[in-house]
């Protein structure tokens, strides 16, 4: 009976001995870390969180706002000047540019899609076009320019206007769309590794407010993300880095406001007085004791009548929680770069 040989290649011996590598890794990780304590779940911090979770800070919570939207306040602060020369006619560029930003307000449409591009990992911006063609469709010009358009230089842009196709139809702009993530999924992406647009979405699927869905083109969506780490078009959420210290600073100004309502004001102790109590002969009515009770700390009745029993005011425990929140916050500048000043919104003309 002959015996069969196991041959075992050069990547196979290469594979085993990474995942080795990584296990051992993994191991002297573990040793360095605290095995009696996990610091998220301690601290109640989720280890997930999604996009309409996100979205739900945004919207309710007034830090995780400042922290989407201090750099595109800080970015469009001033109004931007679009021009194609120095001459002082308008080119047919620039005259095209003030007349779409006239119509459709492109500024502060701009601003926007800036603003809710950084709640989840992108934004859209949808164009419609008159070419009469349902949204699932190409947009032939913009896909045929983004396979065959060379890289042109600034200074030869007249050069390139000259040799544009001629014969290329016209498409007027009709609206005018700003989607963040909630709104938008990713369908497929392109798996033609020799297509300049590899690996990127072909497709999108928006949900619009009537709750009607809708299979959109690339062609006709400006993808807007930043903060990219390993994706060409997901972006990290302007919220992911600071996530943990705005759940934080939610629990102290959340609960400075419950400990001023419950130690604010003074509750009251009910002890009763045995040499009154006669050892039981008197019975304490404790229905009677609690209705008085809740009128006095409900409502606006000022006494407390009791038989037995003696009323003792506890003394009122309130904590300042400023310099909790003031941690909260500056680790939150440093997260972000952002001047202490100009994260709280105390930057000063003469600063």
């Amino acid at each position: 009976m002959s015996k069969q040989k196991t041959f075992i290649s050069n990547e196979q011996v290469r594979n085993q001995y990474i995942s080795n590598l990584m296990l051992e890794r993994k191991v002297w990780l573990q040793k360095l870390l605290d095995p009696r304590r996990d610091i998220s779940a301690e601290c109640g911090h989720p280890t997930e969180i999604t996009v309409q979770t996100y979205m739900g800070f945004y919207r309710r919570g007034d830090v995780a706002a400042r922290v989407v939207r201090v750099w595109p306040g800080e970015s469009w602060s001033e109004r931007p000047f679009v021009y194609e020369s120095e001459d002082p006619e308008d080119t047919v560029f620039e005259t095209a540019w003030t007349e779409l930003e006239r119509q459709f307000n492109l500024i502060p449409t701009l601003f926007r899609a800036d603003v809710l591009s950084g709640i989840g990992r992108y934004g859209i911006i949808l164009l419609g076009f008159d070419d009469g063609k349902p949204l699932s469709e190409p947009l032939p010009e913009v896909v045929a320019k983004s396979l065959t358009a060379p890289v042109v230089a600034a200074e030869d842009s007249e050069d390139a206007q000259t040799q544009a196709d001629p014969n290329a139809p016209k498409r007027r702009l009709l609206y005018v769309r700003v989607m963040d993530e909630t709104a938008v999924t990713i369908g497929t992406l392109n798996q033609d590794s020799k297509n300049p647009r590899f690996g990127m979405p072909e497709n999108y699927t928006i949900q619009f407010e009537q709750n009607v869905n809708l299979a959109v083109h690339w062609s006709r969506v400006i993808h807007i993300t930043d903060n990219r780490i390993s994706s060409e078009f997901y972006g990290q959420p302007r919220m992911e880095l600071v996530a943990n210290r705005l759940l934080d600073l939610a629990k102290i100004a959340g609960g400075s406001g419950e400990m001023f309502w419950k130690g604010g004001f003074p509750g009251i102790s009910l002890e009763s007085m045995p040499e009154v109590m006669g050892g039981g002969a008197v019975e304490l009515d404790v229905e009677a004791t609690k209705s008085q009770m809740e009128a006095y700390m409900n409502g606006l009745q000022r006494y407390i009548a009791t038989v037995g029993m003696k009323a003792n005011s506890l003394s009122v425990q309130v904590a300042d929680p400023t310099p909790h929140a003031e941690l909260q916050l500056k680790l939150i500048a440093i997260a972000l770069s952002i001047p202490w000043r100009v994260c709280v919104g105390s930057e000063s003309a003469q600063l």
